[in-house]
């Protein structure tokens, strides 16, 4: 299982996209996972998403499925049989998905810390 470890950063409040942004500058981690304060992880979400990026190197990042929260808690949520499994129609070039329905949200993305990414905030 890969090391994990957690450093708080303090700043003033300058909005989500400068939080983010400014803990990717900060890290020096293969990966960014990014998690927002409404968001509920599986315990083993990283350690899959690792494994998918040692079996396939060739990708670029890697997202997971996520559930929409409505504050009820599902009891199945972490027995729910998961595979791991690639699905062909999200794998490869994905921009023609991603344009008609955006399902990979930022907190189920891992991509690499050298990956080209910016946080941009919309008012």
């Amino acid at each position: 299982m890969p090391r994990v470890s957690v450093r708080v950063i303090t700043q003033k409040n300058a909005g989500m996209s400068a939080s983010r942004n400014r803990g990717i500058q900060e890290s020096d981690s293969e990966f960014i996972a990014l998690i927002d304060s409404d968001d509920i992880w599986h315990p083993q979400k990283i350690m899959w998403q690792i494994a998918a990026f040692e079996a396939h190197a060739e990708h670029s990042y890697c997202f997971t499925e996520f559930n929409s929260w409505d504050g009820i808690a599902r009891s199945d949520f972490l027995t729910q049989p998961r595979t791991g499994a690639l699905e062909p129609k999200l794998t490869g070039w994905v921009y023609h998905e991603m344009v008609l329905t955006n399902w990979a949200l930022p907190s189920s993305i891992i991509p690499p810390l050298n990956m080209p990414i910016a946080l941009v905030e919309y008012v």
